[in-house]
């Protein structure tokens, strides 16, 4: 689901308003923004080359390209740990709340 609705296969636009949260909680999407922003801020591009259509001169341009002009790292890091820990407490209140379902073993009078 969250390959789906991480950004890049469906645009925001295009989701049913009922499914607009889901965007929000893929690990792939704030672990792509996250990379997109370390590696695009700051970096300057050559622009020599038989190149057609819109050249990019500075990696901002590119996060702009892509509409991550607002996003950071620290955001993508601080969403990443909050799904996880999320994840992990839903799991462990679901485990806890189970019920053993095998019997135990009785000892064995010999």
């Amino acid at each position: 689901m969250s390959i789906i609705f991480d950004g890049k296969n469906i645009a925001a636009e295009s989701v049913p308003k009922a499914l607009k949260f889901l965007p929000k909680i893929g690990l792939i999407r704030w672990a792509y923004e996250g990379m997109c922003v370390n590696e695009f801020t700051g970096l300057s591009l050559e622009n020599d080359g038989p190149f057609r259509g819109p050249v990019l001169k500075t990696g901002e341009d590119a996060l702009m390209r892509f509409g991550l002009e607002e996003a950071s790292v620290e955001r993508s890091v601080s969403n990443l740990l909050t799904l996880t820990s999320v994840s992990w407490l839903l799991s462990f209140l679901g485990l806890s709340a189970t019920k053993d379902k095998f019997v135990p073993m009785a000892p064995i009078d010999l």
